[in-house]
């Protein structure tokens, strides 16, 4: 009845996988912060290229 109770032989198997996933899932994230961390960086660069554009273009001419 215990083995009912709490899974009995396949717990194990249950809790390996949920590691495996929360695993996964970890490296995910790095993943996932390393091109939002990129994505910051261009915008940022496009930003001021706008910028610099801009007032190029107010003074009339590229510097």
């Amino acid at each position: 009845m215990e083995e009912a109770k709490y899974g009995g032989m396949f717990s194990g198997c249950y809790k390996s996988i949920a590691s495996t996933y929360e695993d996964m899932m970890e490296d995910d994230m790095k993943k996932i912060w390393k091109f939002r961390g990129a994505a910051i960086i261009c915008c940022v660069v496009g930003i001021g290229l706008v910028f610099v554009g801009y007032k190029n273009i107010k003074k009339g001419g590229e510097t």
